[in-house]
């Protein structure tokens, strides 16, 4: 039987993070019990999922975490996890069928849970991205096909500190030219990191590249980097991803998402010697409509 509940033990968070490794890694979640419980306490609302066996011992559980947007509910959900598969399935068709949510789930062998024998009856889209992970100090040594003649600009991004107009408008303009969600998707990309950092190239006073990374106690997270299209193959990529490591000397790793449709992108970290660590799911699952 499955349940709800809104709070749980330390040793059930202990439970989710043990268990997040594959075949059931979510990117969501925290690496640490004191993390991960920081992190519950920040979220809007949320709740977990679980079910027991008959001895009364944790066997699966998915946490949920609910946000209103645009005027409707989106819920980004972590896990599920569990070692036996039935359970795991049996958790994702009861959230299904009771959150009525826009639902994104981010892990291993999601789509698994929503093939053509699924019983789940509402809108499923599937992306697929690559994880890739190379050295901070060899990032840092990059001396090929770095761009000469630019600026570059390092901004914090803390709530405390928002960035100037000009800046946040050129950066929006590069964005919503590769990315969809418009405005409300690029305020997300600003606020949605802990200890998050922009680098800004500038030719002149135009900004023609940007990425955006954050980073916890070993490792950096490059979120996005973006070029104009008209600035591009001049070094300005490798010039941002360089320029992060060499703030960052005390990081030992980089972790980035790569969708794998993106084949020219694919190529260039190749050639930075960034290394697949995993194969990751974007599932998304359309909300149920109000009466």
């Amino acid at each position: 039987m499955i349940k709800k509940v809104q709070a749980v033990s330390r040793d059930w968070c202990a439970y989710v993070i043990n268990h997040n490794q594959d075949p059931t890694f979510c990117g969501f979640v925290s690496d640490s019990v004191e993390k991960m419980l920081s992190d519950i306490n920040e979220m809007d609302e949320h709740y977990f999922l679980y079910t027991l066996d008959k001895q009364g011992e944790l066997i699966g559980i998915t946490l949920i975490e609910r946000w209103r947007e645009d005027q409707r509910w989106m819920a980004e959900v972590w896990g599920p996890f569990g070692d036996d598969l039935t359970v795991r399935q049996q958790l994702v068709n009861y959230l299904v069928q009771t959150e009525p949510a826009h639902l994104s789930f981010f892990g291993t062998n999601l789509s698994q849970y929503f093939d053509e024998s699924s019983t789940i009856k509402r809108s499923v889209q599937v992306s697929s991205h690559r994880r890739l992970t190379a050295e901070v100090h060899q990032l840092s040594q990059l001396t090929e096909n770095i761009a000469q003649g630019f600026k570059l600009q390092t901004y914090q991004l803390e709530v405390d500190d928002p960035l100037i107009p000009t800046v946040k408008d050129g950066c929006f303009k590069l964005f919503d030219n590769n990315f969809t969600g418009g405005q409300a998707a690029f305020e997300t990309v600003l606020s949605d990191f802990d200890q998050s950092t922009l680098i800004v190239c500038f030719d002149g006073n135009q900004i023609v590249g940007f990425n955006q990374y954050a980073r916890d106690a070993d490792n950096l997270f490059l979120n996005y980097i973006i070029v104009d299209e008209r600035h591009r193959h001049q070094g300005i990529a490798r010039t941002l991803i360089k320029t992060m490591c060499l703030q960052n000397p005390g990081q030992k790793m980089v972790h980035l998402n790569w969708p794998l449709k993106k084949t020219a992108a694919g190529k260039f970290y190749k050639e930075l010697n960034f290394k697949v660590e995993r194969i990751l799911d974007n599932v998304s699952v359309e909300p149920i409509e109000e009466a």
